[in-house]
């Protein structure tokens, strides 16, 4: 694993319980994350290397280090990329639907979005996009748990290619049917992702929610069964 080009050493014999206290309490309470420099502030080198060596850390991003056991909480990933990208990123894709409590798997990188002159370098845990014209501002980013997040609409759009079958279909469903959003608001979104993959696809979904589908059944059930009885009446108001 990379540690910035630094040399491994074993350290002094008789320092290393002392010193390696001092970054389990600096790990504590950072929340299981710390910086490269924060590291050095409190322990020597050789400490911070042999804890890279040893697994007791993780670099996760550059310069960025997690506690090995949290290395596989999506949360303590997330936390690391965003102080990694010192208010120069939100998260987007899958990630942000994460945030915005919406189905999806629970394994895979984190993702990031950034305006397009900045450059961060990503990492296998963690994904940088780079888009013309993004602003950390709203409409285009909101403060959601605590995380800035890209809005909801454009979040669905962009996870649609990372997604497979019923994954893919499952955050615009669930996100109209609980009213969160719209099918128009999605298609909206959708105009500006003309290069989309699997574009077509989506606009198929979009019009099955706009109709009034609203799950994986109702879909089945419009697809199989309903749209083959000529001259139906959708979503008919039914006084009571």
């Amino acid at each position: 694993m990379s540690t910035g080009g630094i040399g491994y050493g074993a350290p002094p014999v008789g320092t290393l319980c002392v010193v390696n206290q001092a970054l389990r309490d600096l790990l504590r309470a950072s929340g299981g994350i710390i910086h490269h420099a924060d590291a050095l502030a409190v322990v020597p080198g050789h400490v911070l290397r042999w804890a890279l060596r040893s697994r007791r850390l993780r670099q996760v991003l550059p310069l960025v280090y997690v506690d090995a056991d949290l290395a596989v909480d999506s949360d303590v990933v997330a936390a690391a990329a965003l102080r990694y990208a010192a208010g120069r990123a939100a998260l987007s894709h899958t990630s942000a639907l994460r945030v915005w409590r919406l189905p999806v798997p629970l394994h895979g990188p984190l993702h990031l979005t950034v305006a397009a002159p900045v450059r961060l370098r990503g990492s296998p845990e963690v994904r940088v996009h780079r888009r013309n014209g993004f602003e950390l501002v709203p409409p285009q980013v909101v403060v959601r748990g605590g995380y800035p997040v890209t809005r909801l609409e454009t979040s669905i759009i962009e996870a649609w290619p990372l997604l497979d079958r019923d994954a893919q279909r499952a955050p615009a469903i669930r996100a109209v049917a609980e009213r969160l959003t719209t099918p128009g608001r999605l298609s909206a979104a959708l105009e500006d992702h003309p290069r989309l993959a699997g574009r077509r696809v989506l606009t198929g979904l979009l019009g099955k929610l706009a109709v009034g589908c609203r799950s994986e059944l109702e879909i089945w059930g419009y697809d199989q069964v309903f749209r083959t009885i000529p001259g139906l009446c959708w979503q008919h108001p039914v006084s009571l």
